[in-house]
């Protein structure tokens, strides 16, 4: 799928938000907290009052007095208060929970306007105080109420006042009594919706009695309810969606567990209308399988997560359109969707879809599919150290596959933002961080946004310089997602990697492998990051020579001088530094000329090592201003390089990648040495001639002007036309190929 922009009422509302925290911020405690909307001069809508509200709620500096901006009705009309805020948005980059945004006060600024709905889920600083407030204006208007873990509200009388209440959620609310639902809900004769899960103090559910002719959805998921309260439930005959559920053991005993599949016949016999019933982690005995088989008609929906006693073989009919189980990824996708703000569901099922994906093969849809809800997931529940290196592993597992490469950015880019943000917070834990960096190894191609690239680039710095346990596999880790990026930076960020000390932290990487004397594949990819980093970038140059480069490259040489895969990623390096003019006189030493000079002659790497060297010495000795001050002769040098080249065979396949050829040009337009301009040559003829890329880049570079003054220049050496013109020709043809290409396209 294509990349799908933030629409543009959503960057209007972001911006107008961060207007209202600014004013919010400065005028507090003064008398002008409405300033704003009238500086407006016009009303603000009830559809975008609520909408700012809603995004002002998710900002997790959003001041309390931000809320008193909306309590002048005669400004702008609030129906819907979405204050909700997901728990994982509620953690900060220490892993420590921050403190609540909106208090009493807050809330109690909307209690001049006739609210349809309010959230105020996760907003546990509230008390039973600030919805008192609400029911002089609301009380007949509010048809929505939930308050997820609204862990501080003790008395509930007020909810009772909300006589049009359609739906009410009072998940988590840990005071919650059988008196107080008793409470609630007498006066409450158009409740349809009623969500008491978790609340642990109920037992017979008398509180529901009087809901018989119109609830028409119960969820009572942990509730431990009694025989009286299993009477009071099958008695609510027009209830279409159940949630009897338990959660996986060990956070709750398995004794009332057992009790929820003993009741699964009773439910389908009596409440003949559900069309959807969630009886996870339920243990199921035979009459409760046959009471699901002999359904009359398929429900919509039916959970099954963690059920025991299930048959291995299918089902003789469907059961449910949808299931969520653990049987296939499919239902394990639907359980995560529908269990989002369960943590101990969402971990059961994260560990399950790691186990589905490590072993089925799966269809690219339902990966791209499972990927989201992972995400979305791991955004909520990432305080859990479980939950996150179990779903961690299966992002891993789902990119291995490159299936991404046609899925949607924007999913693409939350799982990045995810992963970086773990490392940055949380890569104490030794095996979350293997994974989050093995991971984004895989996807490091599609890491397009500077700031994500920036921020990675500065953690995976620190997981080399500080890591977690001194744990090697993250240093290595680490050094390869460095590399993948140096793959593929700009020059900005480049730039932003020497401030940052990336550079230095791999010089240093560089310098402590050499010492110990471990000349292994990870050097070799750390020697590669370097050559990468310097490409076009003389300040990262200058860095690699202060920091003693020139010395450790030497040293590294001397002391193994059969490593030569490292040896040419070294050579790249100083290949890069020679195309910085000012730096050619920290190569005037004897040894270090010698060394290049004697690569030049060296056939390792088919003609990597010898072409690299050729190149760092024709930069050198092109240079007019340079003192030779070494005891090898130039003429020497120069009467290898030629032999060298001549040897050279004009169709060498070889590693190199130019981003640009304006280096060799300039070597080629030097009249000054001769043989120089016959490397240079020879390098454009070779690399045309065996890859088509570099031909319009010759033509956008000016390389064909070049060739063309060579060719009619009589002082240049014969071999010197020879190879410019085998350049000229193949480029021309090459130009020419992909003209008739694009033409027969149009």
């Amino acid at each position: 799928m294509p990349f799908e922009p933030e629409s543009l009422t959503s960057q209007c509302l972001a911006r107008f938000a961060n207007l209202l925290l600014f004013e919010a911020a400065w005028n507090v405690g003064k008398a002008q907290k409405h300033a704003f909307f009238e500086q407006l001069g016009t009303f603000v809508p009830e559809r975008v009052s609520n909408a700012l509200i809603a995004c002002l709620s998710k900002r997790k500096r959003a001041h309390r007095a931000v809320l008193s901006m909306f309590s002048n009705p005669k400004l702008c009309r609030v129906t819907r208060a979405h204050l909700f805020v997901p728990p994982g948005e509620r953690v900060n980059q220490d892993g420590d929970v921050l403190p609540p945004d909106f208090q009493d006060s807050a809330i109690n600024a909307l209690k001049n306007h006739a609210l349809v709905e309010i959230d105020l889920s996760f907003r546990a600083h509230e008390t039973d105080w600030s919805l008192s407030s609400l029911v002089e204006r609301s009380q007949t208007t509010l048809k929505r109420l939930t308050m997820i873990n609204c862990t501080r509200y003790v008395d509930f009388s007020a909810i009772g006042s909300f006589v049009h209440l359609r739906s009410l959620n009072l998940c988590r609310c840990i005071h919650l009594s059988d008196d107080a639902l008793v409470q609630v809900t007498t006066n409450l004769a158009q409740l349809a919706e009623l969500d008491v899960s978790f609340c642990e103090r109920l037992s017979t559910l008398a509180g529901l009695a009087g809901l018989r002719s119109t609830l028409l959805s119960l969820n009572v998921r942990c509730v431990p309810f009694d025989d009286e309260a299993l009477v009071v439930v099958l008695s609510l005959d027009r209830l279409r969606h159940l949630d009897v559920s338990w959660s996986p053991p060990p956070w709750l005993s398995a004794t009332p567990s057992m009790r929820r599949g003993e009741i699964v016949p009773r439910i389908v016999e009596r409440l003949v209308d559900l069309t959807s019933l969630d009886v996870s982690f339920a243990q199921f005995d035979n009459d409760s399988v046959a009471s699901l088989s002999s359904l009359a008609q398929p429900l919509q929906f039916l959970g099954l997560v963690g059920v025991e006693g299930l048959p291995s073989a299918t089902w003789s009919a469907p059961l449910a359109s949808t299931i969520m189980g653990e049987s296939s990824i499919e239902q394990v996708c639907a359980g995560l969707e529908r269990y989002q703000l369960v943590d101990s569901v969402v971990k059961h099922l994260v560990r399950e879809s790691y186990s589905k994906v490590s072993s089925e093969d799966i269809e690219d849809e339902m990966r791209a599919r499972l990927l989201s809800v992972i995400v979305k997931a791991l955004a909520i529940h990432g305080g859990d150290p479980g939950t996150m290196v179990s779903g961690t592993a299966t992002m891993f597992h789902l990119f291995k596959t490159r299936f991404f490469e046609s899925q949607d950015c924007v999913t693409i880019h939350e799982s990045v933002k995810l992963l970086i943000e773990c490392l940055e917070t949380r890569r104490s834990n030794v095996q979350l961080a293997k994974n989050c960096l093995i991971t984004l190894c895989q996807v490091m191609d599609k890491v397009k946004t500077e700031q994500f690239r920036k921020r990675l680039g500065d953690v995976c710095a620190d997981c080399i310089r500080e890591p977690p346990d001194g744990n090697e596999s993250v240093v290595r880790l680490a050094v390869y997602a460095v590399y993948n990026l140096g793959c593929s930076t700009t020059k900005e960020q480049k730039r932003h990697m020497l401030k940052s000390g990336t550079v230095k932290t791999i010089i240093s990487f560089v310098d402590a492998k050499t010492k110990s004397k471990e000349m292994d594949d990870i050097m070799e990819v750390a020697c590669g990051f370097l050559w990468n980093i310097t490409d076009e970038c003389p300040p990262n140059c200058e860095e690699f020579i202060e920091l003693g480069g020139m010395k450790l490259f030497q040293k590294i040489c001397e002391e193994n001088p059969d490593s030569w895969k490292i040896i040419k990623n070294l050579l790249g390096l100083l290949g890069n530094v020679s195309e910085v003019s000012h730096l050619h006189k920290d190569f005037m030493e004897t040894g270090l000329i010698r060394f290049l000079t004697d690569c030049v002659k060296i056939d390792e790497e088919g003609i990597e090592i010898s072409y690299n060297s050729t190149g760092i010495l024709c930069n050198i000795v092109t240079n007019r201003d340079l003192n030779w001050t070494v005891a090898i002769s130039k003429e020497e040098v120069l009467e290898t390089i030629k032999k060298a080249v001549l040897s050279w065979n004009l169709s060498s396949q070889r590693s190199i990648n130019y981003n640009s050829l304006t280096p060799l040009l300039n070597v080629a337009r030097s009249d000054y040495c001769p043989v120089a301009q016959l490397w240079a040559v020879w390098a454009l003829a070779n690399l045309c001639s065996v890859s088509e890329k570099y031909s319009p880049m010759m033509k956008k570079e000016g390389g064909l002007n070049v060739l063309a003054d060579l060719l009619a220049d009589p002082r240049v050496l014969p071999t010197v036309k020879k190879f410019a013109d085998v350049a000229q020709t193949v480029c021309l043809r090459n130009l020419e190929l992909e003209e008739n290409e694009e033409q027969k396209q149009v």
